[in-house]
């Protein structure tokens, strides 16, 4: 099986794997970067992959054969987090709100233009076409707010990662996750949110 070794792709593989009853040791991984995986698929050097979109998707479309088994959400606490240095977050806060304004503005424009953001992703996807683009954005959520699920999925992270020995203790999420500038976005530009669900 090929996947970007040590990547969430991985991650969700053994989380799916331990669900099934199946031993990772069972399963003999190939480290196949994102940009090969295809290639990796389609010339036989691995009889299965595990990877994010836009490649499951770009699999789905270039790999005749191929057949999926498993897509989805409910295995791992998965989001894609922006990181400021806390020195910043002192020295310039408007600045960080700035920022957060802008994302919060940029995902709700990917929200509502999706075929625009489909082109504008085959710019830096090499081998993605706008089709391709289209089918993959459907399968992820564009969404700037900390919920409870955010915490939740630092939780389940770091437990996995002592798990794997990759983390000597626990990691608070107070230490990673900052509510506070997305909380006040959310008050003071609503006009960005309206077109979401309330979180649970």
């Amino acid at each position: 099986m090929g996947t970007p070794i040590g990547g969430t792709a991985d991650e969700y593989l053994g989380v799916v794997l331990k669900k099934r009853g199946v031993p990772r040791e069972k399963v003999n991984l190939l480290n196949v970067p994102p940009g090969n995986i295809v290639s990796a698929l389609q010339g036989g050097s691995v009889e299965a992959i595990a990877i994010w979109e836009p490649f499951g998707s770009l699999i789905q479309a270039k790999v005749a054969d191929a057949v999926l088994v498993a897509r989805g959400g409910g295995n791992i606490g998965y989001y894609i987090n922006m990181a400021v240095r806390n020195d910043l977050i002192e020295k310039s806060p408007e600045l960080v709100e700035r920022y957060v304004i802008g994302m919060a503005e940029a995902t709700q424009y990917t929200r509502q233009h999706m075929d625009e953001a489909a082109e504008i992703a085959t710019r830096w996807v090499a081998g993605l076409d706008v089709a391709v683009a289209k089918q993959a954005l459907r399968h992820m959520t564009y969404d700037s707010r900390i919920t409870p699920h955010t915490v939740a999925a630092w939780d389940e992270n770091v437990k996995i990662l002592l798990e794997q020995k990759k983390l000597k203790s626990a990691l608070p999420w107070q230490q990673g996750i900052e509510p506070r500038f997305i909380e006040k976005v959310m008050k003071s530009h609503p006009q960005f949110f309206t077109d979401l669900k309330p979180a649970r």
